[in-house]
């Protein structure tokens, strides 16, 4: 049964002042959860905030702000912005209609933007720790933490903010930053934005046409396929897949089945033991990669236009005019090193 939060409302005290026409508004909804296991929110715009509650209820704090020059047209954005909840079999779902028509503006069109009307939602939502939540926004701001359940996150230009996950979180923005912060399996597929990690106990998937990766404390195995923008990897201690064509590429540790891909930009690139096999290949600009000192591998480098750099140790090596096979340490780990038109430098050591 689809309910509308109370109309009588109480008005909310925030830091900073307020204009005169401004309307703040504050509801409250809270429920039981019985046969709920999954929370989907729609708020086109403001933000979604989902925590876990401590009596394990749905809690739900809805927060309208509306501003115009005019106070009626404040109080006509206010009373046509509603907060529904509803139930279809097991999900609860929470949405905010904004009014669908546009507003007169023939009082205020000689006023700057600022003072355009707006109206938005902010959203303070409590659930059981292990419920599923299913949040949208178009360009509001969407925030979790501490949440066990399956986590799905879409936003069409605003930032997603994923903290304390212990379930999977799967996130899907066209434009906006994307940060993820101590979480278990996690999946990103954006547009444009940047991208930030840190502290990734599961498997990392990140798809982006453009804007910078930054991954920092992984813990898994981590793909990573990216149209533009600077990537940077701390460490990738069970696998890496990187395919991106341009942008530069430093990644300070990987061990497993490496294999990147780089178009254009440069690549650094540790190697740390173990390695079962490396593959490792650039179009234009250079290509350098350092060994971890107890790393043991088959080595190959070959360029059709580039420089080859070889300053470590090994047990044989062959040369030839734009290929040098060596071993080193004894090992048989292919490490495949490949690269068009850059030049490729070769070096032992751990970190720089």
């Amino acid at each position: 049964m689809k309910t509308l939060l109370p109309a009588t409302l109480c008005i909310l005290a925030l830091a900073g002042p307020a204009q005169a026409n401004d309307i703040r508004q504050q509801s409250r909804f809270d429920r039981d959860v019985a046969g709920i296991t999954v929370l989907r929110v729609e708020n086109a715009r403001g933000v979604v905030d989902v925590r876990p509650s401590a009596d394990g209820r749905l809690h739900l704090v809805a927060l309208k702000l509306a501003k115009s020059p005019s106070s009626s047209v404040t109080r006509e954005l206010a009373d046509k912005t509603e907060v529904e909840t509803d139930q279809f079999g097991s999900t609860f779902r929470v949405r905010v209609r904004y009014p669908s028509h546009k507003v007169n503006l023939s009082l205020w069109h000689d006023l700057s933007t600022d003072n355009l009307p707006s109206v938005e939602v902010q959203l303070a939502i409590e659930i059981p720790v292990t419920m599923n939540v299913e949040l949208s926004t178009s360009s509001g701001k969407i925030l979790s933490y501490g949440l066990h359940g399956r986590q799905t996150l879409k936003s069409a230009s605003g930032d997603v903010h994923a903290e304390l996950a212990e379930g999977p979180v799967d996130v899907n923005t066209a434009s906006g930053d994307v940060v993820a912060i101590d979480v278990d399996r996690t999946s990103v597929s954006t547009s444009s934005g940047e991208i930030s990690c840190d502290v990734v106990r599961g498997p990392l998937r990140i798809s982006t046409a453009s804007g910078d990766v930054t991954i920092q404390g992984a813990l898994d195995s981590i793909r990573v396929q990216t149209g533009g923008g600077d990537v940077t990897l701390e460490r990738a201690p069970r696998g890496l897949t990187l395919q991106t064509t341009s942008g530069e590429v430093e990644v300070r540790s990987a061990s497993g089945h490496v294999r990147m891909n780089s178009t254009s930009g440069d690549v650094d690139v540790r190697l740390a033991s173990p390695v079962t096999e490396a593959d490792i290949e650039t179009t234009s600009g250079e290509l350098s990669v350092r060994l971890d000192p107890q790393l043991a591998c088959a080595l190959e480098a070959t360029t059709s236009s580039g420089e080859i750099d070889f300053r470590l140790p090994t047990q044989a090596r062959t040369l030839s005019r734009g290929r040098v096979s060596a071993v080193v340490r004894g090992g048989s780990a292919p490490v495949s090193l490949r690269s068009v038109s850059g030049d490729i430098n070769v070096a032992g050591g751990g970190r720089r």
